[in-house]
């Protein structure tokens, strides 16, 4: 069999490279004789190579031959029938020496083929595992993992990698497709990895490893349970993150010390694979049921801060977070929300979104929101309707905001869990029960004591009107081209967010204003008072003119801009012009009013309206888009971004303690949820009733008192046409393009670490602590930072990624805490050690930090 295996073409092509100037002898030890027969058809006199056959030979003669006189080019095979003779029994050993030996079996040429022909001391190693060579395939790709300097628990790496077709030879990479495939086919007939890394006789390398590294299995004797060790290494990780608190039902998996940390790398390694992170997820979830870890874990919900191994775990801190909002301090909450948004859990992408990291800025909204309402708890009273307003846009807002932040993180995760979905109830009744209602009594005290007959009669308020905008703003500008971008909807709490983020912009400097918007709050009259303009009228049939000209479509607006040398464009024809194409367009006009639509399309609604808050997000990206463009393409150097009205909306449906008792009206013109516009309206106790101000032969409206709808068909979600705040004081942002010494320099916070390089590790779990030295602003932005410790070349320990973005005033608030993790290794004194922050979504390497590590007990790691 074996001279069928090794032919005589096989044997020249291995033998022949074997001659050498440094090496003209080769010895051939071929015990019986059994590749006699194949010498004839080798081409050794072709090759300059003479055959000497030991047997015929004298050693005493050989051995002259071979050291006295042998000439330079001579070239020898020593052939012989015989064992090769013991060192104290070989004549020839000094030859031997620099010589080199051939052998034809199997196992010789395995080891010539991978490069390793000088390495005979492996031919019993090869020979117990010859079935595993047989394939080619096999062959070609273990080639690729070994070099001249692989020796046998090498070697026995490659072959495992190679028959688990794991990414490299790793202890880690290894066991990982081992244990992943022995979960996924467990109870299943199915031949498994495991199974066939003892077929092929290579488990005793990778039990001993395991082992020495993990002290598993537990019990001698006990045989390897793939499955079971897999469970065990996930138990284990959460142990340590819980400091050994785990409860008895599962304590009995725990690996225990010294292999906790091992376990825990493993678990890290493992999440971090990208290319096997869903194995991770499918198995983590098949054994947190198996083990019923929801149940088990959920008394311990307080004690999760960084356990991370479940996604259970996640579920159950978040449900604890949401029961913890009133019985806890709000700093307290906020340091676990912040400890869990940094972990793996809320970094994970499942379709497109990330939903923990949605729910935790749901549940961040839902603090925020909670911490305003225990602020207002004793509703809002104010001395002035000045007042009021100026609270209303300097804070009160937030109520409206974070109440959309929460909304909207809650659609986002709403397939992927219920905790957000379950709190929404909560946080309906602190917006529609508490906010809305008290902010409507207190805003409504002041319509009825001569607010609203000073909006009809244009006696002066303590904020401009919204028929003013023009005169208040492009017209103070007359040198510079002004660019007007109406956004239909945008009410004063999603423009506030557009403009911190356009302030995040180093050439731009934006600010708001609040303007008082006409009643009631509607595009029609919204869009004709935000025009230039002498007067406005209506017709008999609610049209109204601006200086005589309809102004209801872009062309009718067009005509009335040409007498200010201005135009009119959709903000979606003007982005689809290409640069050149734009630039010539604005030179034809010295103001551009740019008419955008998302948030209304949406809302307006009944089939969408449930889109609304999203709508808002798209907006806030849309406009701050539309403004770079203007500014850095375009070369404009001011813009107003401005509403002709703002939105109510509650995710609730709304119920009949808002509906507004509305009698019949033969003179109405029009009739909405939120208004009545039109002759000879008859007063109801549940409106406020009046005219339109600032207009020629006005039309009388009702507006219901409060959150009052006059019906709720076709939606009643999302209204406007109202009194109330958020309808009626509309925002003008103001961005201004910024140049030379005037540009403001947007930058991330600076973080130091707290102590003196470098520092000492003397245990497997370091603790560290780093200060954002600055708070966050619109100028100065957050900053994530990914740490772990390295040798120089690879990482030595777990990582962490630690976001700093405090708001706070006091130093001692922004400092930072966390841990590193290091394996069970030994540690080189003389090694240049580095902890390493990284920024995490740009890979730079924001610190490096000297470390010495003196570890006192160096154990075993992973390879």
């Amino acid at each position: 069999r074996e001279r069928d295996l090794m032919d005589s073409q096989e044997i020249a092509k291995q033998l022949l490279p074997l001659f050498s100037d440094e090496s003209p002898i080769v010895f051939w030890d071929d015990e019986g004789g059994r590749f006699e027969e194949v010498l004839a058809s080798l081409p050794l006199a072709e090759k300059g190579i003479t055959l000497i056959r030991r047997e015929d030979v004298a050693d005493l003669a050989l051995k002259v031959r071979l050291t006295l006189d042998i000439k330079e080019e001579e070239r020898f095979l020593l052939y012989s029938t015989q064992a090769k003779p013991a060192f104290e029994k070989d004549w020839l050993l000094d030859v031997r020496l620099y010589a080199r030996e051939f052998n034809a079996e199997a196992e010789t040429f395995i080891l010539l083929e991978l490069g390793l022909g000088e390495k005979a001391y492996l031919r019993p190693h090869i020979k117990e595992r010859l079935n595993f060579f047989a394939s080619k395939e096999r062959m070609v790709r273990l080639k690729k993992l070994v070099t001249a300097e692989t020796e046998q628990e090498e070697l026995d790496f490659a072959l495992l990698a190679v028959l688990v077709k794991a990414e490299n030879t790793s202890f880690f990479a290894i066991l990982l497709k081992i244990l992943i495939d022995s979960y996924t086919k467990k109870g299943l007939v199915e031949k498994t990895l495991w199974d066939e890394v003892e077929h092929y006789k290579l488990a005793d390398v990778l039990l001993h490893k395991v082992k020495s590294q993990f002290g598993y299995p537990k019990e001698v004797g006990e045989s390897f349970d793939p499955a079971g060790f897999l469970r065990s290494l996930l138990i284990t990780e959460l142990g340590n993150d819980l400091l050994g608190d785990l409860p008895s039902s599962i304590g009995q998996f725990d690996l225990g010390s010294p292999y906790v940390h091992n376990a825990a790398l493993f678990c890290r390694d493992w999440r971090n694979n990208s290319a096997l992170v869903k194995d991770y997820l499918e198995i983590s979830k098949a054994v947190a049921l198996e083990l019923k870890l929801s149940d088990v874990l959920a008394p311990l919900a307080s004690k999760l801060g960084k356990c991370v191994t479940f996604e259970v775990l996640e579920q159950i801190v978040v449900k604890d977070l949401v029961k913890s909002i009133g019985q806890e301090p709000l700093d307290v909450l906020r340091n676990r929300i912040d400890e869990r948004r940094n972990l793996f859990w809320a970094d994970l992408e499942v379709d497109g979104q990330k939903p923990y990291r949605e729910t935790y800025l749901g549940l961040g909204a839902m603090l925020d929101l909670w911490a305003l309402r225990q602020k207002y708890q004793a509703g809002f009273h104010f001395a002035s309707f000045a007042e009021m307003v100026s609270a209303y846009t300097t804070e009160l807002f937030r109520f409206d905001q974070c109440y959309r932040h929460f909304c909207l993180a809650k659609e986002r995760v709403s397939l992927h869990t219920e905790v957000l979905k379950n709190a929404s109830e909560l946080v309906e009744s602190w917006i529609t029960q508490d906010y809305c209602r008290n902010l409507a009594t207190a805003w409504e005290e002041f319509l009825a004591a001569g607010v609203l007959a000073k909006w009809q009669t244009l006696v002066e308020l303590p904020i401009p009107s919204q028929s003013c905008f023009y005169a208040n703003f492009p017209a103070k500008q007359p040198k510079i081209r002004s660019f007007v971008i109406i956004s239909d909807a945008l009410r004063y709490e999603v423009a506030e967010e557009l403009g911190r983020l356009l302030n995040g912009t180093k050439n731009f400097a934006a600010s708001i204003a609040a303007q008082l918007a006409t009643l009631p709050s509607i595009t029609r009259l919204g869009m004709a008072n935000l025009l230039p303009h002498e007067h406005l009228s209506f017709t008999s049939e609610g049209q109204i003119l601006v200086d005589g000209l309809p102004c209801a479509s872009l062309e009718e607006r067009q005509a009335v801009l040409q007498k200010y040398a201005g135009l009119a464009i959709k903000a979606e024809d003007l982005k689809a012009m290409k640069r050149d194409e734009a630039r010539a367009y604005i030179q034809q006009g010295k103001i551009i009013y740019i008419y955008h639509n998302v948030i209304d399309s949406q809302g307006d609604n009944a089939q969408t309206e449930r889109n609304a808050f999203e709508a808002c997000a798209s907006a806030i990206e849309d406009l701050a888009a539309l403004v770079r463009f203007i500014i850095n393409t375009l070369g404009g150097t001011l813009v107003y971004i401005t509403s002709d009205h703002g939105f109510l909306y509650q995710e609730s449906e709304p119920d009949e303690f808002v509906r507004a008792n509305q009698i019949d009206q033969p003179g109405a013109l029009f009739k909405k949820k939120r208004y009545v516009l039109g002759h000879d309206l008859q007063e109801i106790p549940s409106a406020w009733h009046g005219q339109t101000r600032g207009i020629d032969a006005p039309l009388e409206f009702l507006v219901p008192k409060g959150l009052g709808r006059f019906h709720f068909k076709g939606g009643a979600r999302f209204v406007h046409g109202g009194a109330m705040p958020e309808e009626v004081l509309v925002p003008v942002v103001t961005v201004k393009a910024l140049s030379g010494k005037h540009i403001l320099n947007v930058q991330k916070v600076e973080v130091q670490f707290i102590g003196t390089p470098p520092i000492r590790i003397t245990a497997n779990e370091a603790h560290f602590k780093f200060c954002q030295m600055t708070k966050v602003s619109e100028r100065c932005q957050p900053i994530t930072l990914e740490f772990f410790l390295t040798d120089g070349q690879n990482q030595v320990s777990d990582s962490k990624t630690i976001t700093f973005d405090s708001t706070s005033d006091s130093l001692e608030d922004r400092i930072k805490a966390f841990s590193l993790i290091v394996g069970n290794q030994t540690f080189d004194g003389d090694k240049p050690y580095k902890l390493v922050g990284r920024i995490k979504d740009t890979k730079i390497e924001y610190c490096s930090l000297d470390v010495i590590m003196d570890i006192l007990i160096p154990n075993l790691f992973l390879n």
